[in-house]
């Protein structure tokens, strides 16, 4: 990974995060796992126009809404029944992080919870697949969801909670009425967006942006690691400076990736680039208390490996392959 540069807030953010993507690859070669997205090509060298995002398919059509201006983006394809904070916690991300995954993975929850009962329910609208972002302002997140039901049965649900039909920018959306804190776009016949209710206005200008404009950095080199590794079920890049609770050291920048391991398992890890030593955050690191977290999480994480990655400047490396039983055990969803 190249020194990072001397940048003003705004631009550091939008310049390290395609860095901490670009910088590290797994030991294992790509493989050319089978799957529904087999074929799917990447934004990176999708030939559809950059400002008609549904033409791709796969994880391209996911990405080409990605915000050109995101300062964190992950995409993740992880079966419903993991828990996205307990993976975040086993994995020592950054506050942040995991606020961005827990947010994602309780979009279906939070709008089942204001559509009336005997409506059909939200949680059975959507696939696991998902493309979750942080705009520059940092406020709030955006998380693009795949349908796998026909959009006019998503639009049904969100009227009957009553939720404000309107246009802006081009996109149409719902706004809510009561305590959801999602506004919900639609994108496409198979694509919608949740924006922050709470951002004044519609919030729906980086969706908007990411129409018009030609796909970012980030977006391409996401599409060329999700073209390279079609079995991908988490890529998380980020730019800090970001605050680690266990380190003494700020976070600039990290990247997070999960791929199948074995049968049901899990291979994770994490590259943190820090601005202090990174000798002493591998030890803290290791040495995390994790006060309050179920006893099997903490025994989980505890198995997390942290090193000292010897590269330019040096980074710190987690790695740990999770077996079925841990993924279907400490990882798993509260009911």
């Amino acid at each position: 990974m190249a020194p990072l540069p001397k940048l003003t807030p705004h631009r550091a953010y939008v310049a390290i995060v395609p860095l901490v993507l670009a910088a590290c690859s797994r030991p294992e070669p790509a493989t050319d796992a089978a799957g529904p997205d087999a074929k799917a090509p990447s934004a990176a060298t999708s030939s559809a126009p950059a400002t008609d995002p549904h033409e791709p398919s796969g994880p391209a059509a996911l990405i080409a809404w990605l915000d050109p201006d995101a300062v964190a983006a992950a995409y993740l394809r992880l079966p419903p029944e993991v828990d996205l904070a307990a993976l975040a916690t086993a994995f020592a991300l950054p506050d942040r992080t995991a606020t961005l995954l827990r947010h994602a993975g309780d979009t279906a929850r939070d709008l089942d919870a204001v559509v009336p009962p005997g409506e059909p329910r939200p949680t059975t609208f959507f696939t696991p697949e998902l493309l979750a972002t942080v705009p520059a302002s940092g406020r709030g997140e955006i998380v693009i969801r795949r349908l796998k039901v026909p959009v006019a049965q998503v639009e049904a649900a969100l009227r009957s909670a009553r939720m404000h039909e309107r246009t802006a920018e081009g996109l149409r959306l719902f706004e809510p009425r009561g305590a959801l804190p999602w506004s919900v776009v639609i994108l496409t016949d198979d694509l919608v967006a949740f924006v922050p209710a709470k951002i004044m206005g519609a919030g729906v200008s980086p969706l908007s942006a990411a129409r018009d404009l030609p796909p970012s950095d980030l977006e391409q080199q996401l599409g060329r690691v999700l073209e390279e590794r079609r079995d991908t079920m988490l890529e998380l890049a980020a730019a800090g400076p970001l605050v680690h609770l266990d380190l003494d050291a700020e976070v600039l920048g990290l990247r997070a990736q999960v791929i199948p391991w074995g049968e049901g398992g899990l291979d994770g890890q994490v590259r943190l680039a820090i601005s202090g030593d990174p000798q002493a955050a591998v030890r803290q690191l290791g040495d995390r208390t994790m006060e309050g977290e179920p006893t099997n999480l903490v025994e989980l994480a505890r198995k997390v490996a942290w090193v000292v990655e010897p590269t330019d400047p040096p980074a710190v490396l987690g790695r740990l392959q999770i077996p079925r039983e841990d993924v279907r055990g400490a990882l798993a969803r509260p009911r």
